[in-house]
């Protein structure tokens, strides 16, 4: 819209809920400078009696104290009130031990719910995909996350950045398989060309979910 603009601060701030809608309210970065996405220690052994880290890719930490370090991962739901309703987002979060910043969104999760920063009329908001929904944030005077000193921390992944695109693909395609259990619509499992003035037997894959049968029309 007229007036509206891409934000060019590196990082934003606002507030979400973590693991329980309505509970845990903690402030969130919106960071453009991290590959990642980051949960402090402090941050996570609020939660952690309801949830355990896991081990996943070797992540490196530099930062002028030394002080900093990885102990593996946390999957949590996170949940931002906005004025039209609740948004959802599950993220991985790697767990920082010595980190002030309690909860940091990277690229990997910008990318993929399709988070976008606008500022609008003096404004900024965080925009959830194509959902209609925003939040309003506030600049960061930050460069990113810090650590207990204030001194920023530099996040490297020791891991080619071929392996964290296959590892998100694997969550897309999880996710994908497991919303397509519940769903309702017919799909062709396989591709087929059918000529004009003829017809052709397609395999599909149907939901009947216990019946018997079900009544199908097309989705123009």
């Amino acid at each position: 819209p007229p007036g509206s603009s891409f934000l060019g601060s590196r990082a934003v701030q606002t507030d979400c809920y973590v693991l329980t809608y309505g509970q845990n309210s903690t402030p969130v970065m919106i960071d453009s400078g991290s590959d990642i996405t980051l949960i402090s220690e402090a941050a996570y052994k609020k939660i952690s009696k309801d949830v355990k880290t896991k081990q996943g890719f070797r992540i490196s930490l530099f930062e002028v104290t030394g002080k900093s370090k990885v102990t593996g991962f946390v999957t949590i739901p996170l949940y931002f009130d906005t004025p039209d309703g609740p948004v959802t987002l599950t993220v991985e979060a790697y767990v920082v031990k010595g980190m002030s910043t309690p909860l940091l969104i990277g690229n990997d999760y910008q990318d993929q719910y399709s988070l976008t920063i606008r500022r609008s009329e003096g404004e900024t908001h965080l925009e959830f995909a194509d959902t209609g929904r925003s939040i309003h944030i506030q600049n960061s005077t930050s460069t990113g996350p810090m650590d207990e000193e204030g001194k920023p921390i530099k996040i490297i992944s020791k891991v080619q950045s071929s392996s964290l695109r296959t590892h998100r693909d694997a969550q897309r395609r999880k996710r994908k398989e497991k919303a397509r259990s519940t769903e309702t619509d017919v799909r062709a499992l396989q591709k087929t060309a059918i000529k004009p003035g003829f017809c052709k037997k397609v395999p599909v894959k149907v939901n009947l979910k216990g019946r018997k049968e079900a009544y199908v029309e097309p989705i123009l």
